[in-house]
């Protein structure tokens, strides 16, 4: 829900709530884990010039749990996006994000987030982009010790567009995590292919 005010013909401020409960199902080992999340935040998008256009939204978010022995937590929620149209066939965007996720293990996450990505169209068919991200996890656990962990990657993906309705993307990925538990390190290589259809 939020209310949203047209400052001028190239920017629309707002303010805004969201609430979302989620139950995660787990095993005999990590057991379920259940929240409820209310967040305030405003939000800002327009264009700053007429190459750049923002995305900005700042506020507070706070997850309960249902499990005894794991306290609430209210931290900054943060999104950003700036996107530069270098030229008709050039854009760097620069985003990131502070927000509560969930990891595969059934942890709650607490994660900042900051990514560039730099994308060109080679032709009408062909479009490149290489892309550079940095994590920050803090995560907590329903019945294994909490730990944090930092995350680098790049990545580098190639795109060709058969049709409007069809497309191919190749693309190789490396990711590097060093964490305060010995078993979380790892690193990781990465290339696989994706086929686009739309009907």
């Amino acid at each position: 829900a939020g209310v949203e005010y047209s400052y001028s013909p190239r920017l629309d401020v707002g303010l805004n709530y969201s609430y979302t409960r989620s139950r995660v199902q787990g095993t005999g080992l990590t057991g379920n884990l259940t929240t409820q999340d209310h967040a305030v935040f405003a939000s800002v998008e327009g264009q700053i010039s007429p190459r750049v256009t923002q995305t900005i939204e700042a506020g507070l978010k706070n997850r309960r749990f249902s499990q005894a022995g794991l306290s609430s937590a209210t931290e900054p929620y943060a999104a950003l996006a700036l996107t530069w149209e270098v030229d008709e066939l050039t854009r760097v965007q620069l985003s990131g994000s502070a927000d509560f996720t969930f990891s595969p293990e059934n942890a709650s996450i607490s994660q900042q987030r900051i990514e560039l990505e730099w994308r060109r169209r080679i032709d009408a068919k062909i479009t490149v982009a290489l892309i550079g991200h940095y994590n920050h996890y803090e995560l907590t656990h329903v019945t294994r010790l909490d730990r944090e962990d930092d995350e680098f990657g790049a990545r580098i993906w190639m795109e060709y567009t058969f049709t409007q309705l069809a497309s191919a993307r190749l693309q190789a990925m490396y990711l590097t995590r060093s964490s305060d538990a010995a078993f979380a390190d790892y690193d990781r290589y990465i290339i696989g292919g994706i086929f686009r259809i739309q009907y």
